[in-house]
């Protein structure tokens, strides 16, 4: 008997505990309301030009067909985004620098200008554009990216850094749903 009470007295706290934890009944439909997201980055275009090309005046424009941004994959699960922009110039002109966003028909649906100093020393721009529920219809509607790059400096080189060169670099970083 003393054996069954100091037994007892043993079980009744854990009991105690065990009725105290117990809680509601688990509701696991909450699982049909979960949405994964994830983070899709990457470049998007990359040219460099020497100084002897922007010495020609207007560095040509370069258009390049991007239809990432329609591919259904993309334009029916993108939340938001962001272009970054890095334009780099060791060349001993100012550049004004303008990118285009083209729909399909070819009508600009989204412009940035950026303008950059000359050199010495390497001078740097670091810019963006945010793509999110206000404007993300345009960033679904882009086909192509032009590319212009305006000389404000004259046609002499005058640099004294070596392999004086324009860089343009630009990449995205996309939030994608995942999961509905």
């Amino acid at each position: 008997m003393v054996l069954q009470m100091k037994l007892l007295k043993k079980l009744i706290p854990i009991f105690i505990l065990v009725l105290a934890s117990c809680s509601d009944e688990q509701d696991f439909s909450q699982a049909k309301d979960l949405e994964v997201t994830t983070d899709l980055s990457g470049p998007i275009l990359s040219v460099e030009a020497s100084e002897d090309v922007l010495n020609a005046g207007v560095f040509a424009t370069q258009e390049v067909n991007f239809d990432g941004f329609q591919n259904e994959n993309f334009s029916d699960r993108v939340l938001s985004g962001v272009i970054n922009f890095q334009l780099n110039n060791t060349t001993s002109k100012q550049l004004d620098v303008t990118v285009d966003f083209l729909n399909d028909g070819g009508a600009v649906i989204d412009t940035k200008f950026m303008t950059i100093d000359e050199a010495p020393p390497e001078q740097i721009v670091l810019d963006s554009i945010v793509y999110d529920d206000s404007n993300l219809e345009i960033l679904k509607n882009i086909s192509s990216i032009a590319l212009s790059v305006q000389n404000n400096s004259g046609t002499t080189s005058v640099s004294s850094l070596d392999d004086p060169k324009f860089t343009f670099q630009s990449s995205g970083s996309f939030i994608i749903e995942v999961l509905e």
